[in-house]
């Protein structure tokens, strides 16, 4: 049977992290004071302070997901008007 994985929000993190930052206490006294894994919380100490205010970005940013289809759905969209401007100009011809 398979544990079900617990999601946690970028606030919630960011505020554990500043728990540890501002006590004297080892990960392991403050992972289970806070009720978290240690190797959890190692890891969000440790993205935290390779990222620093990019760390714990989420399941991927939306508005970025967005903007990349609408550029290329742009992008179909100006290859069809080009396309029919150079038939426009072909049948025009005739």
């Amino acid at each position: 049977m398979s544990k079900k994985r617990k999601n946690y929000p970028a606030s919630f993190k960011k505020e554990c992290v500043q728990f540890y930052n501002s006590k004297n206490k080892k990960i392991g006294e403050v992972a289970s004071e806070l009720g978290v894994e240690y190797q959890l919380l190692s890891r969000w100490i440790r993205e935290d302070k390779e990222h620093e205010e990019k760390a714990f970005p989420g399941k991927g940013n939306h508005i970025e997901k967005e903007l990349i289809e609408l550029q290329k759905k742009l992008k179909e969209v100006e290859e069809e008007r080009d396309i029919l401007k150079k038939a426009m100009a072909i049948f025009s011809k005739q």
